[in-house]
């Protein structure tokens, strides 16, 4: 059934985006025209750009985007409601840098959290959980994001394990200085990318006491299949492999610019869960997304990110 469903995702979405100037799953410009248009007119240069801006804006998605969590019924074998938190890393190492050679910070905080609930139960041999996850608009470093994500999973035994299969959708609406902030504009003729952020266009487009506030959007939606088992009393490791719809949308103040993407990214997932008692349940664990050529100034490689969480169950 999964390889089914995900064989018509991929053949409506490669099918409705197959006009992608750069391939299919690279960012594409939906609205306005850009500063660096000489640069798009030149294959090298605009090969090189549309490569920077998916990486960053698939790091960003893939950070933000849901897991499953505890409330996964592969991890969470207590029927009833459980409530908790989770933390999401951000990629490890100093911000991107755009082709002038200008750091674009998004990387506001190390980690990214959310509060997370929801009900699981048993129907016949199979369990069932249904939750959500949410993360209220508040302001760090001039940043802010609203996150809402719902997710649902059912899973059976299977030998001596348990087979799952996971559904989750997530929407974000974050905005952040990314492309232009006051300390750029400040700092781009010492720094050599003045003709990148452009004073004149600055005090057009931006308030002049906080830059340009750039907004990012995502409404991805994931499915996932998995095996766990116990090990002990209080242990569950855990796999999963999945697939994620990436719908993606960047507005740019500085230059009134809209970039978009629309993406298929394979995933796998693994960690554990820690039953402290029938009350506390934890888990730990990682998520590999990949990069495809096109979507990175590197090359085929992964996106990552490290997470824990934790619940009660009551």
């Amino acid at each position: 059934m999964l390889l089914r469903l995900i064989s018509i995702m991929w053949l409506v979405l490669t099918t409705a985006h197959a006009e992608s100037e750069h391939g299919f799953g690279s960012a594409t410009l939906t609205n306005g025209t850009p500063e660096f248009s000489n640069c798009l007119s030149t294959t090298d240069c605009s090969e090189r750009f549309f490569q920077f801006l998916t990486e960053s804006m698939m790091e960003q998605g893939f950070t933000m985007q849901d897991s499953g969590a505890v409330g996964s019924t592969l991890l969470n074998h207590q029927d009833g409601w459980y409530a908790g938190g989770l933390l999401h890393t951000f990629p490890f190492g100093p911000p991107a840098q755009n082709l002038s050679g200008k750091e674009e910070n998004t990387q506001f905080s190390p980690v990214l959290p959310k509060i997370l609930g929801g009900k699981a139960w048993t129907a016949g041999d199979r369990r069932w959980s249904i939750g959500g996850t949410v993360l209220p608009p508040i302001p760090v470093g001039g940043a802010a994001a609203l996150i809402a994500g719902i997710d649902a999973s059912t899973t059976r035994s299977l030998g001596d394990g348990l087979w799952s299969m996971e559904v989750d959708f997530t929407f974000l609406h974050a905005t952040a200085p990314v492309s232009a902030s006051k300390e750029q504009l400040d700092d781009a003729e010492s720094e050599g990318y003045a003709n990148n952020v452009k004073e004149e266009t600055f005090e057009e487009n931006c308030e002049a006491d906080i830059g340009c506030i750039d907004v990012f959007e995502e409404a991805n939606l994931s499915l996932r299949t998995g095996f766990g088992w116990r090990v002990g009393e209080k242990w569950i490791p855990y796999t999963k492999i999945g697939l994620t719809v990436v719908n993606e949308r960047l507005t740019v103040e500085y230059d009134q610019t809209e970039w978009s993407i629309l993406a298929v990214q394979p995933s796998v997932h693994g960690g554990t869960g820690l039953a402290l008692s029938e009350t506390i349940l934890l888990a730990l664990g990682t998520t590999l997304g990949t990069k495809q050529n096109n979507q990175s100034t590197n090359g085929f490689g992964v996106f990552y990110r490290f997470e824990g969480s934790a619940a009660v169950r009551f």
